[in-house]
């Protein structure tokens, strides 16, 4: 019994996976293909949605846990999610969006009279796996999410096991989603202003998260430390996201974007798989 409850749950977590995967590629999508002149103000304004997420709904999880249980905890964090339904339901595709589809599929046309017969989403990301700007952006994703999942995911047990309340751990977590929203906003009107580009924003936002994370061990025995620290991965951290749009439309068509950044978001998945087994491994 408790094996097929165990088979069960492997199941329904393999599908919550891929919900979560499809919702967040189509979002940064869909931002690309509706604004044009002020695309990276819009891509801040929807991430920032990440940092509300991690002040409001920590709190509000924990309470829906303590005061409906298990069983009640997981029918609201299910009603939380299907508003990805109803919110995606206004999506309808753009002039944009349908442009590029129009020009994909007449490429398609093309090459399949010259060359073997291929499907178009096949085409589309071979044609994008091949680009060697973008498969440095995939490289950088999965580095990127190798380590930040392993701070978000053991954050509050860490905190815990250097002598500080589980109250603490809730805390720097609130923290990092105030500043991850303040962050993702103001990479947005950063690059929208052109006062540095999307590339340098990039690439500046993945170093001080590192190095952030990197010295975290060191100061994590001080509150202050603790909160300079976590603080700063917040404020940059998925600042990339703001210009990915943008970073990767300097390699690839607009037509291709959707692949181009489902195959990013394929290597971030890879990362943060690879990041966590590794950690387990290490541990044990």
């Amino acid at each position: 019994m408790n094996y097929c409850h165990y088979k069960i749950d492997r199941y329904f977590l393999f599908v919550l996976g891929i919900g979560t995967g499809l919702g967040h590629i189509t979002g940064i999508v869909v931002i690309g293909y509706n604004f044009d002149r002020r695309l990276s103000l819009a891509s801040g304004v929807a991430v920032s949605g990440v940092g509300v997420g991690m002040l409001t709904l920590s709190t509000m999880m924990q309470f829906a846990r303590d005061y409906y249980g298990d069983f009640g905890f997981f029918m609201f964090l299910a009603g939380v999610y299907f508003h990805l339904v109803v919110f995606g339901m206004v999506c309808f595709p753009s002039s944009l969006e349908l442009g590029a589809q129009t020009k994909r599929k007449l490429e398609s046309k093309e090459n399949s009279k010259t060359n073997f017969n291929i499907s178009s989403m096949v085409q589309s990301y071979l044609k994008v796996g091949l680009n060697k700007g973008c498969l440095c952006l995939c490289f950088a994703m999965f580095t990127y999410c190798f380590s930040t999942c392993l701070l978000y995911l053991h954050l509050p047990e860490y905190i815990i096991s250097k002598g500080f309340q589980a109250a603490d751990g809730t805390f720097l977590l609130a923290l990092s989603g105030v500043t991850t929203m303040i962050g993702r906003f103001l990479t947005g009107l950063l690059q929208n202003f052109k006062i540095f580009t999307g590339m340098f924003l990039y690439i500046v936002t993945m170093i001080i998260v590192a190095i952030a994370i990197g010295v975290f061990p060191f100061l994590v025995h001080s509150s202050i430390g603790q909160i300079m620290c976590i603080g700063s991965v917040g404020l940059f951290f998925g600042s990339c996201y703001v210009v990915l749009t943008v970073v990767t439309l300097m390699f690839v068509d607009i037509s291709y974007l959707a692949a181009a950044i489902g195959l990013q978001m394929f290597f971030a998945g890879i990362g943060t798989l690879a990041g966590t087994v590794s950690a387990g491994i290490y541990v044990i």
